[in-house]
This record gives structure tokens, C-alpha cells and sequence, in this order.
């Protein structure tokens, strides 16, 4: 049996100074507005994304002295926060950046994703 637990339960479990990774295309909103609603307690917690469609909510200024951005791709949700200095572009192919988190290059506490039962 599955148990359920609201956003703000889920996201109680990252603990500041974590490296969450934020699924790219399907970004799951619901997980990622409750972190941001957390982003006071979360100082220094590394946001990793690669291609965002949407907001990225969080890139926004309220919570830049707390969530330290790292991109793999820069569209217009989060270019001005790397321009200003708030968050970090890592160039890569798409292709490689699983092998970022495989190898330990970049180690991962928590996975931001969508899922949906089969």
C-alpha cells in the first residue's frame, strides 16, 4: 500500500545545504513551490535544473541569499539570476548530465520529479 504525505510533508526531508536536482521539462510545481516555502530554512541548499519550461521559481530574488542555482541550460526563467550573480551555468550536452550524478561528480541528496502510477 502506498502511503501519501502533502508536499510540505515531502519536502520537510531536504535539509539545508542538500543538492536537489529538479526535473527539467515536467517540473513539479507543487513539490517545488513548497521548498521555496521552506527557502529560509534551507540556506545553502544547491539547486541543480537543466531545461526549465516555465517559471523557475527558484531563481527569484526572495530566495536568492538561500537556494545556490546551478544550470545545466539558461532560458529566460533563470538568466538574470546567473547575470546578477545569484546561480551558476554548467554547459552541457543533455546527454551527460546523468553521468554527473552517477559518477559522485555531483552527488544528490533529493530528485524534484513527477510521477504518475503505471
Amino acid at each position: 500500500m502506498l502511503n501519501y504525505v502533502t508536499a510540505d510533508e515531502a519536502v520537510k526531508l531536504i535539509n539545508p545545504g542538500e543538492r536537489v536536482f529538479i526535473h527539467s521539462t515536467s517540473v513539479p510545481q507543487t513539490l517545488v513551490n513548497a521548498m521555496c516555502r521552506r527557502s529560509e530554512e534551507l540556506k545553502g541548499t544547491y539547486i541543480y535544473s537543466a531545461f526549465i519550461l516555465g517559471d523557475a521559481v527558484w531563481g527569484r530574488p526572495e530566495h536568492r541569499e538561500n537556494f545556490i542555482i546551478n544550470s545545466f541550460f539558461i532560458g529566460d526563467n533563470l538568466r538574470k539570476t546567473v547575470k546578477e550573480g545569484y546561480g551558476q551555468y554548467i554547459p552541457s550536452f543533455l546527454g551527460t548530465i546523468p553521468t554527473y550524478f552517477r559518477s559522485g561528480e555531483i552527488p544528490l541528496d533529493t530528485v524534484l520529479l513527477n510521477v504518475s502510477e503505471p
